[in-house]
Parts: structure tokens; sequence; C-alpha cells
């Protein structure tokens, strides 16, 4: 799901950051994206392992806060609401379907409503 949002994203101009729980999950989300149909395929950088400077790309992909000039899209695949939500112009927060995350989801839920943010649901 979060490579279908970032792809609709990038193709809507938006810079985007995906930041995920651990180092392994970007890895495996850098691998997704490589993956992809070459018709949808995302040109990104994992965030700082790659080296790539950022200015060149639309989509980062990190385990750690996003390089502080990216405001634009963050898509969040953590367990906590990132430290830098707030500065972005638009959050999207993906909750799994077990109990945990969704418990976990709630809460960041509410997180998001006490720091100003009214969050949007949508059931996919």
């Amino acid at each position: 799901m979060a490579c279908r949002i970032a792809g609709k994203a990038f193709r809507q101009g938006m810079q985007i950051y995906l930041q995920t729980q651990s180092v392994e999950q970007a890895k495996l989300l850098d691998s997704m994206l490589w993956s992809t149909p070459k018709a949808s395929f995302l040109p990104h950088a994992i965030y700082p392992a790659d080296g790539v400077s950022p200015d060149r790309l639309h989509v980062l992909v990190g385990h750690c806060d996003p390089p502080e000039n990216w405001n634009e899209f963050l898509i969040s695949l953590t367990e906590e609401v990132p430290q830098s939500a707030a500065r972005f112009s638009r959050v999207a927060d993906l909750i799994g379907g077990d109990a945990q995350q969704k418990q976990s989801g709630r809460l960041r839920f509410r997180s998001y409503r006490e720091n100003g943010i009214e969050p949007t649901t949508h059931k996919i």
C-alpha cells in the first residue's frame, strides 16, 4: 500500500519521505520499490545510506528523521508518530490489520489530534 500511495503522490509531483521502523524494513521497502512494474517505477534512494543527494530525488526511504528541507508528504510505517510529522503538509500513517497494529494506530491517532493534526481515516 505504501508503494501505491507513494506512486500516486510522485505522479502528482510531490516530494515523498517513507519513514520505516527499522533499517531492515527500509531495505525491504526499497526492494519493493525497485521491483514495481516499470510503468510505475519510482526513482528513490535509502536515506542516508545510499549517498545520493536528497536534492536530486523526490522519493526517499529511511528509518531516521528525514532531511530538514523535506516537508511535503510523509508516509509513516512506524509504531509511533515520527518527530518530524508536524512539519509535513501531508501525512499518511499506515495501520496494519492485526490487533496490536490497530492498537498502536489508535494511540498514534490520538497523538496526532493532541498535536493539532486532525486525521482523516480511509479503510482500504
